[in-house]
């Protein structure tokens, strides 16, 4: 069994006559550009998209606090698009109710907007995971040597 690798901190993958070593890190070197994307119209997009802040107050809430709240409503032709949804607080949507916000004598502090697709910053690791160290040289360059968005 001399040269078989016995210990691999990454596991193994078992057949039933031999064992594959799972490597940590497997670099890619040469790939086509991450494709653009939509932001899907999901209420947890929606919400992060308007940072979990009412756009009618400006106050920030926990999501059991905020709805989403359709400018137009829909009883008065109002579609549910990026254009016409954005996050209120309760008392800002029961004070709005069905009207628009010019009746209700309410401003939006923060206009309805699509989010734009950021590419691969979307896939930026969250801080909180812990990097192994066998893959810290990858990371490193890749924080060195990619291009800043202007």
């Amino acid at each position: 069994m001399s040269g078989l690798i016995k210990t691999n901190p990454a596991g193994f993958v078992h057949t039933p006559t031999f064992k594959i070593a799972i490597p940590e890190v497997i670099a890619l070197r040469v790939y086509g550009q991450i494709p653009v994307s939509e932001i899907k119209f999901t209420r947890r997009n929606i919400y992060d998209h308007y940072g979990y802040r009412c756009c009618y107050c400006g106050e920030k809430f926990q999501t059991s606090d905020l709805n989403l709240e359709h400018i137009i409503p829909v009883s008065r032709g109002g579609q549910s698009t990026w254009n016409n949804v954005v996050t209120s607080c309760i008392p800002c949507n029961i004070e709005k109710g069905d009207r628009l916000p010019q009746e209700a004598g309410m401003k939006l502090l923060i206009k309805p907007t699509r989010p734009r697709w950021k590419g691969a910053q979307s896939l930026v690791l969250p801080t909180f995971l812990k990097i192994k160290t066998s893959w810290q040289k990858f990371i490193d360059n890749a924080y060195w040597n990619s291009e800043i968005e202007e």
